[in-house]
């Protein structure tokens, strides 16, 4: 355990003085992906600290260990010894002490998700339930950028049609669940239908719970095990698929099943300000994420050339490109292939003129065309919904689907999407009749002259979580 205070970490002191001066400046604690938690600092003593502020938790000394064990708390990885302290011998021994403490925790808990594995999925069989009144729950993490929002409306729509349902999930930004948590809230809620997105999740489940499996990504989990018969499996594209049917799934049992997006956020307002006559995007910048890796800049050369040419690029040869610079397929098409169509695709926007243009995601600051456009970062929900209510068009750039969540969230709100033109991969439907596209600068260009009209917010019809929800309950209705 380190001893030093940087970068920020959870920590544990053995003074509350000093404890309560660290805890009161709310320092933040990088947790990845862009991510961050409240710093928890933890007082070990016996006597609890008055009017502690949030951040500043008592540890009882006496029973530290299997305190560690139950909470739902970070667990530390900082020592912070007192300041009075400075004898090796004894820095030694306080350190030596906190650990024989914390280290059982996490054994301790293994232990208690294991017995709770083991005696949910060998649970009675459930009787019957009513079909209108299921029980639905499903996992999350706030750790995740996309995957807590989906599971949150998905779970809603389903609350929506009269079904009772329970989001297992930090309570706090200074929570970090494990199966230990996340099995005894499963065991508790009993439901008859699990939500999972990105994990099958499935090896310690009861015979007679149905598990949904929405993939949003590829397949990444090379534990999948044997599929069960309760097993739903859907996929946002149709490239998704094929590693999929690789563990053994039949083809048959995987459906094309989109993003969707939360309509009472992403929509058009009456009240909302006048539409301006401009173009907006709301994303991540790749930009600077390759610029070290040598085999990703020499396929990213050859991309880039033939994005400028205006040439159809497909899933296959970019796999085929990556594997000649020792660079998996997963990487090659889903995060070089992307990033760079999109970071081309933006640029060629900032690079049009006589429009007004509004770029927002973090990452573009750094790039010295897009910098000027650049309007910060925006949090998920309301804030990019005003962003597109308030633009003519939209830009929307993915190189081998159309059906995007972005496409579905500015449609709904009324913009005009103005699509990278991959319909010669992509899946089906791909919505001419209310949007526009653009494979060169060229094309881009003609495509923010236009004015024609367009009734966008029909596209999102096809993206409601309501919908999905009721598919999920007719494919399911056979096991009830």
């Amino acid at each position: 355990m380190s001893t030093s205070l940087a970068p920020v970490q959870d920590c544990v002191f053995l003074d509350a003085g000093e404890a309560a001066d660290q805890a009161h400046l709310r320092q933040r604690v990088d947790l990845g992906a862009a991510i961050t938690g409240l710093q928890i600092c933890y007082f070990l003593g016996e006597t609890p600290p008055s009017d502690p502020p949030e951040n500043l938790v008592h540890v009882p000394l006496a029973d530290a260990a299997n305190w560690w064990a139950r909470t739902r708390y970070r667990l530390p990885t900082q020592l912070q010894l007192p300041r009075s302290i400075t004898d090796p011998d004894e820095i030694a021994r306080l350190g030596q002490m906190v650990h024989r403490l914390l280290s059982p925790a996490v054994a301790i808990r293994n232990q208690a998700a294991t017995e709770i594995r083991h005696r949910y999925a060998s649970r009675p069989i459930q009787p019957k339930p009513d079909r209108d009144r299921l029980r639905v729950m499903a996992w999350s993490s706030r750790l995740t950028t996309v995957m807590q929002y989906c599971s949150r409306a998905l779970l809603s729509a389903f609350s929506s049609l009269g079904h009772e349902t329970r989001l297992e999930t930090e309570a706090n930004e200074m929570e970090a669940l494990d199966d230990s948590h996340l099995y005894a809230a499963l065991a508790e809620f009993d439901p008859h239908l699990i939500i999972n997105i990105n994990h099958a999740n499935h090896r310690y489940l009861p015979t007679d719970l149905v598990n949904v499996v929405w993939w949003q990504d590829p397949l990444a989990d090379d534990t999948i095990g044997k599929w069960r018969e309760r097993d739903l499996i859907y996929s946002v594209v149709s490239q998704f698929v094929a590693p999929v049917l690789a563990t053994g799934l039949a083809p048959e049992r995987v459906a094309l099943q989109p993003f969707c997006i939360d309509r009472d956020c992403f929509r058009v307002e009456a009240s909302a300000a006048e539409r301006e006559d401009k173009v907006v995007f709301v994303g991540t910048a790749a930009g600077t994420q390759f610029a070290k890796n040598a085999r990703a800049l020499a396929v990213i050369a050859e991309i880039s050339q033939r994005l400028e040419a205006g040439e159809s690029i497909f899933n296959h040869e970019v796999a085929a490109l990556g594997a000649k610079h020792g660079i998996p397929e997963v990487e090659a098409v889903c995060e070089i292939f992307y990033g760079v169509t999109r970071d081309y695709a933006v640029r060629w926007l900032c690079q049009t003129p006589g429009i007004k243009i509004e770029i927002y995601g973090p990452g573009w600051e750094r790039d010295e065309i897009v910098a000027p456009f650049h309007r910060g970062a925006l949090a998920h929900g309301r804030a990019v919904a005003d962003v597109y209510r308030s633009a003519k068009y939209a830009l929307v750039v993915h190189p081998f689907s159309v059906s995007t969540q972005r496409l579905a969230e500015a449609a709904a709100c009324g913009c005009i999407p103005i699509i990278y033109d991959c319909r010669f991969q992509a899946d089906f439907p791909h919505w001419e009749e209310w949007a526009l596209y653009f494979r060169t600068r060229a094309d881009l260009t003609a495509c923010v002259r236009a004015d024609r009209p367009t009734v966008a917010t029909k596209i999102a019809e096809y993206f409601d979580y309501t919908r999905f929800a009721q598919r999920i309950l007719h494919d399911a209705a056979k096991f009830f």
